[in-house]
């Protein structure tokens, strides 16, 4: 029991290594484009055929712009990194395919890190399950580069849009309805459950729902919720920092 729950954790810990680095890459050039190119930054190129079509990078607002897109896209794509990564721990490299395809429609459907880490464990098993399976020896070649990929992506891929997407991405829309129905009290009490759910697990299920809650109701020109969004999700990292340069010995000691 005890390894099982090791080997759970290792899974789960894999796939958030992986996606740390392009969430950090994503948050710091986000916070540059915001800084150097203005808030709404997002907003300053036309929309055309292509997000790029109106850009012209060699312009300061334009430059910014294009940089917000980059980090835009790394946050679009940590949920699937996350995904591939613990499924590539379960699997091997036969999981990353699936993986990183069926972790970007969680992110799209809102079911999020909730339903990208659930189906990494249902891929995982799926793609072990399949690499058990007897072929003609003429056949084996295909195994890993088609028949697993194509096989394992359709039949997971199927299961989480028919049985996962919806009831994931209803609890997720329910929990951001009820901080954003906060707004209406007390101004302490939705900046302090925005605040907590930013901190509350970092890039999470828990912390994406509280963002984009306060995302909508700063939409709405409502910007005290955008407030506690950001100063929750600093404080955590800031008071880590804090406390290594106080007890130095206690961190390297656990290195």
């Amino acid at each position: 029991m005890a390894k099982q729950q090791k080997n759970f954790m290792k899974h789960i810990m894999t796939g958030i290594s992986y996606m740390i680095p392009i969430v950090v890459a994503g948050g710091i050039l986000g916070a540059l484009a915001k800084a150097f190119g203005g808030w709404n930054i997002g907003s300053a190129i036309e929309a055309g055929a292509t997000p790029f079509s109106n850009l012209n990078p060699f312009t300061w607002v334009g430059f910014w712009w294009g940089v917000n897109k980059l980090s835009s896209y790394a946050m679009d794509f940590a949920v699937a990194v996350m995904t591939a990564g613990a499924a590539y721990s379960i699997a091997g490299r036969p999981g990353i395919v699936p993986g990183m395809v069926i972790g970007y429609c969680s992110a799209q459907s809102k079911a999020g890190f909730l339903g990208g880490l659930l189906m990494a464990f249902i891929i995982g098993a799926v793609v072990n399950w399949m690499k058990g399976w007897k072929l003609p020896k003429w056949c084996e070649g295909l195994k890993p580069v088609m028949i697993i990929p194509v096989c394992s992506t359709f039949l997971c891929g199927m299961i989480f849009l028919c049985i996962f997407s919806i009831p994931l991405a209803w609890i997720m829309d329910v929990f951001q309805q009820w901080i954003i129905s906060l707004n209406g009290g007390a101004k302490a009490v939705i900046g302090g459950v925005i605040g907590a759910c930013m901190g509350f697990d970092m890039g999470g299920p828990v912390n994406k729902t509280a963002s984009m809650a306060a995302n909508a109701l700063g939409a709405d020109g409502i910007n005290g919720p955008m407030c506690a969004k950001i100063i929750g999700g600093m404080t955590p990292p800031i008071g880590l920092f804090i406390a290594t340069m106080l007890k130095k010995e206690k961190r390297e000691g656990t290195v």
